[in-house]
C-alpha cells in the first residue's frame, strides 16, 4: 500500500485519501477494478459514518465523514 494523498480537516472528523495498492494487491492475485462502493450511510436514517470510495485499477479514491451528524 502507498499512500499517493491524504487530507485530514474538520477536527480530523473528515478525510480525502488516494492510496495505490498494486504491490500487495498483485501479490495476492487481485486483477485492477474499477467499481464504485459506499456504506450508503444517510445523516436522515441516524448513520455516524459515511465512506465512499473509487477504485479505478489498483488507486482507490476515499473520502470518509467519522461525524455524518454533525454533533
Amino acid at each position: 500500500m502507498k499512500v499517493i494523498y491524504e487530507k485530514w480537516w474538520n477536527n480530523g472528523n473528515k478525510v480525502f485519501s488516494i492510496t495505490n495498492y498494486k504491490k500487495s494487491w498483485k501479490a495476492v492475485g487481485n486483477k485492477p477494478l474499477f467499481r464504485f462502493r459506499t456504506n450508503g450511510a444517510r445523516k436522515s436514517k441516524g448513520h455516524k459514518c459515511l465512506d465512499v470510495n473509487l477504485e479505478i485499477g489498483y488507486t482507490v479514491f476515499n473520502y470518509c465523514n467519522f461525524n455524518l451528524q454533525g454533533n
